[in-house]
């Protein structure tokens, strides 16, 4: 029997006590804080787990793909050699060496960086920078640009100025009185809560008649000098629940600090020194002009959004339990024109505010009416949903006490017991009829548990606070919905800009007048050029040249031959009960024809007669397994050559289905899949059969042993020369790490991709690999630029003289610390391949960002049909960086609402590009995308890392928890217990898949 104590925190306001949590469960698990003012606690479950080793490759070294030779690992001069690469060793003799890591890791130190310390994950090792780095610093812009058909357009950036010669920062601390832990306040709204209600109290006696401009943590800035050194205020603030007496008591102390002191007159110099750039003093132009938005709308980052009006609730639902609201981004940035301000329409999805149950109901598509107990499947699914968000209690109309969701209780309200004093075990459903009268509709339901004391809290008492931002990723339907919410093309979204500046009225604004900022009233115009397409290379030497400014090229390859037809001996169709089996065979017949026209060889009909795979054989991993497992042994029976294609047709969208498909064809049994939609394919044309075979081609080996896929069209000969360096040999790699959600325990996913067919830059060769969450710098990127070196080398038979990064998902603030740590794995990876420091390729690292802010808006009659730039369109002046080497290009075409370029920002380059030079190859790149005879947005080595780290979270994680295969609810993320979470391993890809494009 548990111990008879008072449960504090009760559900209703603090009268009585209040279930603790479940007994059942053993183990302990700390305190959260939360909003609710009991601090009791009861026994807490735990959860154990055992370490399991961090992720591995995702490729199996064979011995037919050769070996690397074991070679100490070393760090080479950052000055590239002149001399040619040595020959790569060569045949079975060369030994795998599988210890790079291991010794990378043993020379890993304590960091010691010269312009920052870097901000870890726990478990991230540390990095001490290697003396031949230790002088790098991020690449000064070379020149600017000058090829290309000029053109101005308008950009959503307004100059801006600031008259005063000095600014102050204070440091500032907030404390809980009396005491609660360290009593330091850790909520950003309720802090800012506390300094609003400071400065309406407090301006004149007090601040010395100052504005302050907070930023919501510890640091405030004024236009002049406080009063005293060190201030200190007593601020009240009132519950919200409105009770009397229930008010909270807060020390505030507003210190100045030692070199609080920041000179303006910096920003007055345009010609910023590398490292020069004056933060300090954007940071406060930036917090000053957030301070009337942060009082008047919603902040979440940099964006400010309101809640739809009451007449257009209906517009703005996402559907289950969400709704869009609309606002703006707004940020202060240094340009090559001086100070801007950056302005942007921005949408985001928020909770509605609805009863937990509501919200429940409407995402898992359940009627709560019927009193049957969730599933064990359904808590889960309940727990991902609910676990963070804030809800407010309702069963008590004289208090509405608010909680964060910590867990969901594992047993109902009726089954949930604790030590009630005086009364020994009672059920949760029993305590709230005894103490509030309040008989529970659903007691087989479970209870929240909330963070604060974890006390358990029915679902049905329970509504989800307002204003709170969805976190989570968006399901298909509300990804379309919000679309029919933002988008807008150029002359809708150029026009709603301009009134979003003017609503915010900045002249008017008193932080900006007291801080001596003015902006101007008129978007920023800026010169553009648009750049001339590359030519394009097809079979049968045929070349195709996109229109100038068009972004795609359809109409132009009629007729044309893929440059390198796959050979495919077997494969077979599987319908997952979509189509009769008429369509499917007609499905059949019709793709072999289109694959066969545009140069693949296939046969006529599938190895076996299509295939009807029935939802039992789905309803669990198993089931799965065993019946593609049997489709691989007939289709191998029915004729001598390996499965190779399997084309699936799915009724619906099924990402349960789907991440259990790839995972199971990919991982286990060694052959690519190709998914098909059943209403696409009653009636297949000529376009959807010539797109589903521009993913086949590259996906599929003609080879047993993989080395060989197709190439769809590549930069046509020799022009492709001219793109690179010299015109040598040269690799390009594309990096990105993918981050699971917030409450998400899942691993964050790094996929490095590399180009393997030089000089056509065609195909990529991908490895992905698990490592712990959140952590932005690929941790085994030495092992992986030792794998594609060699591979690159066995498809060419010649050692890449150049490599060129194209590095994604890399803040400002992570520029030095990635690519030190990554340019000293490369180094090292180099290092490694033949005789010590015998090759040394010349490097050129380069960071893309698509997520900014930054749009453009044609001035004349330089536009594509959607209104938009041309493809093409390249900006590198007026509101680019003021030293760094960068530049935005609108490389696609537009097809709805308003494009956004590209961000491109070089960090180191030894191979000496000039503007045009990397902006042209930055271009030409973005028109070999395999799956679309268009121009795509981001150069492809990008977005091939973007799809390979997607379809590899189906590999960890196969299956999403709103998917309904069977395996989606039982699938388990790595549990949480003491000290740094297990990463869950990437699971071997065979060789029949390894070196293909699975993941096109």
């Amino acid at each position: 029997m548990p111990r008879k104590k008072k449960a504090a925190g009760a559900p209703a306001g603090g009268e009585g006590p209040a279930p603790p949590t479940n007994p059942n469960a053993g183990g302990a698990q700390g305190r959260g804080r939360g909003q609710g003012r009991g601090r009791g606690r009861g026994p807490s479950p735990g959860r154990g787990q055992g370490n399991r080793p961090a992720g591995g490759p995702a490729i199996i070294q064979r011995e037919e793909m050769g070996v690397l030779s074991a070679q100490p690992s070393g760090g080479g001069a950052v000055a590239a050699s002149g001399a040619p690469p040595a020959a790569m060793p060569q045949g079975e003799a060369m030994q795998a060496s599988t210890s790079g890591a291991a010794e990378a890791q043993k020379e890993l130190g304590q960091l010691s960086l010269a312009h920052g310390t870097q901000r870890r994950s726990e478990g991230e090792k540390p990095f001490e920078v290697p003396e031949s780095l230790k002088g790098v610093t991020l690449m000064r812009r070379p020149g600017f640009g000058s090829v290309g058909q000029r053109a101005v357009v308008r950009t959503n950036y307004f100059l801006a100025k600031c008259n005063k010669e000095f600014l102050y920062q204070h440091d500032v601390v907030i404390r809980e009185t009396p005491s609660r832990g360290d009593g330091e306040v850790s909520s950003k709204g309720v802090r800012r809560a506390i300094m609003q209600q400071l400065q309406s109290t407090q301006r004149v006696s007090g601040l010395g008649n100052c504005l302050l401009a907070f930023d919501g943590n510890k640091i405030a800035f004024t236009a002049k000098q406080l009063p005293q050194e060190i201030n200190e205020f007593e601020v009240v603030l009132p519950e919200r629940d409105g009770q009397p007496g229930r008010e909270r008591r807060f020390k505030v102390v507003i210190t100045g600090v030692v070199a609080g002191r920041i000179d303006m007159s910096r920003l007055l110099q345009q010609a910023y020194q590398q490292y020069d750039i004056p933060q300090d003093a954007i940071n406060a132009l930036d917090t000053v002009l957030r301070e009337t938005p942060t009082h008047r709308d919603t902040p979440v980052g940099r964006s400010f959004f309101r809640p739809p009006q009451p007449n257009l609730l209906r517009e703005a639902a996402l559907g289950a339990g969400l709704e869009a609201w609309r606002g703006y981004y707004q940020s202060v940035r240094p340009t090559v024109s001086g100070l801007a301000l950056n302005l942007d329409l921005s949408t985001t999805a928020f909770y509605q505010a609805v009863p937990v149950l509501q919200y429940v109901g409407e995402v898992l598509g359940r009627n709560w009416s019927r009193a049957r107990a969730a599933s064990d499947a359904e808590r889960l699914k309940i727990k991902k949903m609910l676990k963070g968000v804030k809800v407010e209690v309702t069963h008590n109309p004289n208090s509405r006490r608010q909680y964060r969701v910590h867990d969901i209780s594992r047993t109902s309200a009726a089954q949930t017991m604790f030590e009630l004093e005086g009364q020994g075990q009672v059920s949760v459903a029993q305590y709230f009829e005894a103490h509030y009268g309040y008989r529970l509709q659903h007691p087989n339901l479970p209870c929240v548990i909330a963070a604060s004391n974890r006390a358990h809290l029915p679902l049905e008492v329970c509504r989800i606070q307002g204003g709170q931002r969805f976190p989570r990723k968006l399901s298909d339907n509300q990804i379309r919905n919000m679309l029919k919410i933002t988008q807008k093309r150029p002359p809708e979204r150029e026009k709603a800009t301009q009134q979003t500046f003017n609503q915010n009225a900045y002249p008017n604004d008193e932080y900006a007048r007291e801080f001596g900022i003015s902006v101007d009233t008129r978007m920023m115009e800026v010169e553009s050029r648009i750049l001339p397409p590359p030519p394009l290379m097809y079979g049968r030497n045929r070349r195709v040249q996109p229109g100038q400014g068009a972004g795609e090229w359809s109409r132009q390859d009629k007729g044309a031959v893929f440059a390198e037809g796959v050979v495919i001996h077997a494969w077979a169709v599987l319908n997952f009960e979509a189509v009769h089996d008429a369509v499917a065979a007609h499905l059949a017949a019709s793709l072999a024809n289109r694959c066969n026209q545009l140069g693949m060889r296939m046969p006529a009909a599938p190895s076996v007669p299509p295939r009807v795979v029935s939802s039992r054989d789905t309803g669990s991993l198993g089931a799965l397994r065993r019946a593609l497992q049997k489709l691989k042994a007939d289709v191998n029976a029915a004729q001598p050559n390996p499965l190779q294609l399997v084309v699936c047709i799915f009724p619906f969208t099924s990402p349960g289905l789907y991440g259990d498909l790839k995972r199971l064809s990919i991982t286990e049994l060694g052959f690519v899949t190709q998914g098909c939609l059943a209403k696409h394919v009653d009636n297949p044309g000529t376009v959807y059969l010539g797109n589903l075979a521009l993913k086949i081609n590259v996906k599929v080996a003609s080879e047993a042993a993989a080395k060989r896929i197709g190439c769809n069209f590549a930069l046509a000969q020799p022009d492709t020369l001219t793109y690179f360096p010299r015109g040598e040999p040269t690799i390009v790699f594309g990096a990105d790490v993918s981050h699971p959600g917030p409450g998400d325990d899942a691993p964050s996913i790094a996929a490095l991709v590399a180009s393997q067919d030089w000089p056509y830059q065609g195909r990529y060769r991908a490895i992905v690999r698990t490592q712990e969450k959140h952590v932005e710098m690929i941790q085994r990127l030495q092992e992986d630029v030792q794998s594609h070196l060699l591979a690159f080398y066995q498809a060419t038979r010649t050692q890449p003289r150049n490599i060129i990064v194209y590095r994604d998902g890399v803040s400002e603030g992570q520029f030095m610390q990635v690519l030190l740590r990554e340019l000293d794995a490369m180094l090292k990876a180099c290092a490694r391949m033949g005789d010590p420091g015998s090759y040394r390729p010349r490097i050129t690292f380069v960071v893309v960002q698509k997520r900014h802010h930054t749009r453009f808006f044609p001035t004349t009659d330089a536009k594509d049909r959607s209104g938009n730039v041309p493809a093409g369109t390249v900006v590198d002046t007026g509101i680019t960086h003021p030293t760094q080497f960068d530049f935005f290009i609108n490389c696609h075409a537009g097809l709805l609402g308003t494009s956004r370029p590209t961000r491109y920002i070089v960090l180191f380059d030894e191979n000496n590009f000039t503007a045009d030079k990397m902006q042209i190859l930055s271009n030409a790149l973005c028109y070999t995308y395999a799956r679309c005879t268009r121009a795509v947005s981001i150069v492809p080595p990008v977005y091939y890392a973007h799809l390979a780290a997607g379809q590899a979270r189906c590999f960890v994680d196969p299956v999403d928890s709103d998917s309904g295969s069977a395996t989606g609810s039982t699938a388990s993320t790595a549990s949480r217990r003491a000290g740094p979470p297990s990463v869950k391993e990437m699971p071997g890809i065979p060789s029949e898949v390894v070196n293909t494009m699975y993941y096109c």
